[in-house]
């Protein structure tokens, strides 16, 4: 059996974040109005999922869904977004609260969950690429390895300091590392890469926000591509910044197979900039803004010493 050139599956954790923008954060007893709220679902493999459908290229999608109103609106706007959703049920959706201030943000997320039944086992035959976030973690390890047991499947990991990281490495063709993930290893980034490429990753990279994404591709050198300019008066967000990231990796790379891994970072990397320039994830680029930006600017890999 082939697996499907056009199909992906994404698997994590859904969430609501309240994302809200305020001058002061109310002490106890203390009342204060926000300048500006957003109420949308959130997730790592949720946001990079709907960015990657927002595209055009519309995946699966494997994640938690709440018993309760927020759920029902969750599996609503997964539908008109063209997403093919299966369900893990939990009793509640989990509500977190975002507050970004000045390309930083902090966040109080809600409580964890308890699954209500097993996750659904798919065939790893109907897709040609899987994306995690490390969430759900029986779920995350039992795709990682029916899909890498499979082949022809590639596999993406939004790599954070989770427990399950480093297992899931394993399995992951493509490692894209929170600068957090990265700190937490206290190593340089040609370390980080050279323990990627033990673990057999075969395309690796973190993400540093406005110093743009160091990577590598088999045994290259360490490559560099530089963020896109985002002028401080449009900084906005950056929550989902990463998952746009990923997600849009994933849409670039199926859509154009041909084309070489410093196209992708750099497709990439535009949504990255688009993303921190709106106000939680209400929305997330259209090909035709993001090709607008990409048009503005030859792109910049170089290699580094």
């Amino acid at each position: 059996m082939t697996n499907d050139p056009d199909r992906a599956l994404f698997v994590g954790e859904t969430c609501y974040d309240l994302t809200t923008l305020t001058d002061h954060w109310p002490a106890l007893n203390e009342k204060f109005t926000s300048r500006r709220q957003a109420f949308c679902p959130g997730g790592g493999a949720v946001n990079a999922a709907f960015c990657c459908a927002e595209l055009g290229l519309p995946p699966d999608l494997l994640t938690t869904v709440g018993l309760d109103d927020l759920g029902l609106q969750f599996a609503s706007r997964a539908g008109r977004a063209g997403i093919q959703l299966h369900h893990r049920d939990v009793q509640t959706t989990p509500i977190s609260v975002v507050r970004p201030d000045e390309g930083n943000r902090s966040l109080l997320r809600g409580p964890p969950q308890e699954y209500l039944r097993p996750f659904p086992e798919l065939d790893p035959g109907k897709f040609s690429w899987l994306h995690l976030d490390g969430k759900q973690p029986d779920a995350a390890m039992f795709y990682a390895r029916a899909f890498r047991e499979r082949g022809g499947i590639m596999t993406s990991l939004d790599t954070n300091p989770r427990d399950n990281t480093d297992d899931l490495l394993e399995f992951v063709d493509v490692p894209m590392a929170s600068e957090k993930y990265f700190l937490g290893k206290n190593c340089s980034v040609d370390e980080l890469f050279a323990f990627f490429r033990r673990k057999g990753c075969k395309v690796g990279g973190v993400t540093f926000g406005e110093k743009g994404v160091y990577w590598y591709e088999g045994m290259s050198v360490t490559k560099h591509t530089r963020a896109f300019i985002v002028p401080k008066e449009k900084l906005l967000d950056t929550s989902g910044a990463g998952d746009g990231f990923n997600g849009a990796l994933v849409f670039s790379r199926m859509q154009w197979p041909e084309r070489p891994w410093e196209s992708h970072i750099e497709f990439a990397s535009a949504v990255g900039a688009l993303m921190v320039q709106q106000f939680g994830n209400e929305q997330f680029p259209k090909l035709a803004n993001v090709t607008a930006l990409l048009e503005s600017r030859p792109a910049i890999v170089r290699d580094v010493a």
